[in-house]
C-alpha cells in the first residue's frame, strides 16, 4: 500500500539468499522428520505392543508429530517460494 505504514513495511521485504538458504535447510529438516515419524510409527506398531504401547497410543502420537511437521512445512515452503521470487 502506498503510503507504507513502518509497521508492515517488515511484509513486503525481499529476504536475502543467506535467509533464503536458511530456511530452504530448515525446510529439508521438517522433510527428513517426516520420514523418521513414519519410521517411528511403524517401529510403534511393531514392537509397541511388546512394549504396552496401544494401535492408539502409536496413531496419536504419529498424528500429533505428523501434524505439527506439517503444519511448519507449509509455512517454511511458503516463505521460501514468496521470499525468492
Amino acid at each position: 500500500p502506498e503510503p507504507m505504514p513502518p509497521q508492515l513495511a517488515f511484509m513486503f521485504t525481499k529476504i536475502s539468499p543467506e535467509q533464503k538458504m536458511y530456511m530452504w535447510n530448515i525446510y529439508t529438516l521438517i522433510f527428513v522428520l517426516e520420514c523418521l515419524d513414519v519410521v517411528l510409527y511403524w517401529a510403534l506398531l511393531k514392537y509397541g505392543l511388546m512394549l504396552g504401547i496401544s494401535f492408539g497410543a502409536s496413531t496419536a502420537t504419529f498424528g500429533v508429530i505428523m501434524i505439527a511437521l506439517c503444519i511448519q512445512n507449509v509455512y517454511i515452503l511458503h516463505d521460501v517460494i514468496h521470499g525468492a521470487t
